[in-house]
């Protein structure tokens, strides 16, 4: 008879106890997972198909034509062009640099091309990037042809600003650009959002609400890795609403009759980069027929989003291109101010039209013990006509 010396037999009851706590501990986990299940896929079931779909579907902001703005004889002075852009689904910096390298010779991107990209993207990091903002024709046939290369790829058609008679109407119109950290901070703009172009100077910026319209949203199918699958249909998003036409008091013919004649005045006296403004006004109504402020710009440089060094070199020039100096600077009053204190004098009674200054011009005059010169010594004496 062989003993079993050392060992004993577990009890039968402990056995017993095991094999229930067994039981237990496996019946609870079978019924977590269960919970887990339903909750997934009865209670939470609507949330996961939302954020599936979420994950299929990527929205890209539409923008709205902005309104036209027309001279008193109906004459465009700012509307809106097809332009395109090119874009990349937000992804990691690493990996957008890559894209954007084997993007380079097929764009032909210079370096101030990639380096504004970067830097509106770090602007916006969960908008789409922006590789080229105003991409020419041949620029998006050479990409449509490539298409298998860059499935990620985004390229679709926006309204840009042009401007005809650019520099003559600088000042005047103004011009539009992207919307600014700084500016979205301001109660103006606290239903706007990052991305979304205004107008930034003259009346562009002046009937921004009346002008800028609403922006609105498409949708789009991509794959896992990123890739475009196709368009939804736009009634699936939020259609744009285009901005409101504005119509004006101004007169372009003579509005760009006034720049010529100042800027060919200032080259007869040997002045390239005369500092100088009109303005026109119609004596029965107050309406300003022509505004212009000389050096000026072309507002369409802004349009399809400016150049750093072309910004750079209009802030540091020193005549101040981007200055209007017919309402934003003090000016002293030239010769045509005498014609008013003439007809103020004439209406008063105080002189008549052959009434002559008894005292010839100096070079000045004392007054309240300051002395003002005149700009040079004029030595004559005139009557009204004269």
């Amino acid at each position: 008879m062989v003993r079993n010396y050392g060992r004993t037999e577990t009890p039968r009851w402990a056995r017993e106890r095991r094999a229930v706590w067994a039981r237990v501990v496996i019946g609870v986990a079978v019924l977590g997972l269960v919970y887990s299940l339903v909750r997934i896929q009865v209670v939470r079931a609507e949330e996961f198909a939302t954020q599936a779909r979420e994950n299929m579907l990527r929205p890209v902001t539409v923008r709205a034509p902005r309104g036209t703005i027309y001279d008193r004889h109906g004459r465009v002075v700012a509307e809106n062009r097809v332009a395109y852009q090119v874009q990349l689904m937000p992804a990691p910096i690493d990996s957008l640099r890559v894209k954007v390298d084997s993007l380079r010779p097929v764009l032909r991107l210079t370096d101030a091309d990639t380096a504004a990209a970067f830097r509106r993207y770090r602007v916006s990091p969960n908008r789409p990037m922006t590789v080229l903002d105003d991409a020419s024709l041949e620029q998006v046939a050479r990409l449509e042809e490539r298409r298998r290369e860059f499935p990620d790829v985004l390229i679709h058609e926006y309204p840009k600003r042009y401007y005809p008679a650019g520099p003559a109407v600088a000042h005047l119109i103004g011009y539009v650009a992207e919307i600014s950290r700084q500016e979205l901070e301001m109660p103006r703009y606290a239903d706007y959002r990052q991305g979304r172009w205004i107008g930034k100077a003259g009346l562009e910026q002046q009937y921004e609400r009346i002008l800028g319209g609403e922006p609105g949203l498409r949708y789009m199918e991509v794959d896992a890795r990123g890739g475009i699958k196709r368009w939804l249909p736009e009634s699936m998003g939020i259609p744009a609403i285009p901005g409101e036409d504005l119509h004006l008091n101004l007169d372009l013919d003579l509005q760009r009759y006034g720049a010529y004649l100042l800027q060919e005045t200032a080259q007869s006296l040997g002045m390239e980069r005369a500092q100088g403004a009109f303005v026109a006004i119609d004596p029965r109504t107050g309406g300003v027929l022509a505004l212009y402020s000389n050096p000026s710009y072309d507002p369409n440089l802004f349009t399809g989003g400016i150049r750093s060094d072309i910004w750079r070199a209009l802030t540091q020039d020193s005549t101040k291109p981007l200055l209007d100096r017919a309402t934003g600077d003090a000016q002293p009053p030239g010769s045509t101010f005498k014609m008013s204190v003439a007809a103020l004098a004439l209406e008063a009674g105080v002189i008549t039209p052959d009434w002559v200054m008894p005292i010839p011009c100096t070079g000045g005059m004392t007054y309240q013990r300051r002395y003002a010169r005149c700009w040079t010594n004029h030595g004559q004496r005139f009557d009204l006509a004269g």
